[in-house]
């Protein structure tokens, strides 16, 4: 009987410090920025394109630990601002404010014209969604302020999904022309199948079908 408890005391000892050397292992581990840029921009947006949204609120957890342990604030913040974006998505808007602040906190410390785009892009769409449309267009002309000022080609491309918020959101209250204006800015920066068939529902509506007629054609190239 006593070596029966005496072994599962060492075997419950032997997990915990199994448990304890992954942690170690994983948290300890010097990760480059490109690292951590790669696991919260793709990877992240993989998991959320997949719905696995516990498995993605995971790896940002993990990368934000990971960027304080080593200084890295960028990571700290985008981390922060896809866990809001999640939380925004299953209509936890509480944590999800409670993230933006965290990551609009951080922010002030660094010197970022994508994650302030970022930031306000991610305030624009939890305002839209609980109905606040003034606001969210308010907190969009931000995004779209911090988005023009950035230089990297890359990241510059979140112009393109910050149009098609506002183009989203002049459309639900009813500004129609301001709406495919900005689709037309969002394309022209990154073409997608889905700014094209917002493109052709804008186009239609108007019954200008050999307009649209052109935007049809561009997303069937697109999937060649």
């Amino acid at each position: 009987m006593i070596r029966a408890s005496i072994k599962r005391i060492f075997q419950f000892l032997m997990m915990v410090f199994t448990c304890l050397s992954i942690f170690t292992v994983l948290y300890s581990q010097n990760y480059t920025p490109g690292q951590i840029d790669n696991a919260l921009i793709i990877k992240s947006e993989n998991l959320r394109i997949r719905g696995q949204k516990k498995e993605l609120i995971s790896l940002n957890e993990k990368y934000i630990t990971i960027s304080k342990n080593q200084n890295y604030l960028k990571g700290e913040i985008l981390g922060y601002i896809n866990i809001a974006n999640i939380y925004g998505t299953i209509g936890d808007y509480k944590n999800s404010f409670y993230y933006l602040q965290k990551a609009e906190k951080k922010i002030k410390k660094i010197n970022s014209a994508y994650l302030s785009a970022k930031l306000y892009q991610e305030y624009g769409q939890v305002n839209y969604v609980i109905g606040l449309y003034v606001k969210a267009l308010k907190y969009n002309a931000q995004s779209i302020y911090y988005g023009k000022m950035i230089s990297n080609h890359s990241e510059k491309e979140i112009l393109s999904g910050i149009y098609a918020n506002r183009a989203d959101f002049l459309h639900n209250v009813h500004q129609d022309d301001s709406s495919l204006i900005y689709l037309h800015k969002a394309l022209k920066i990154k073409s997608s199948p889905v700014i094209n068939s917002f493109i052709i529902g804008e186009t239609k509506s108007k019954k200008n079908c050999g307009y649209a007629s052109q935007y049809i054609t561009e997303i069937s190239l697109s999937f060649k």
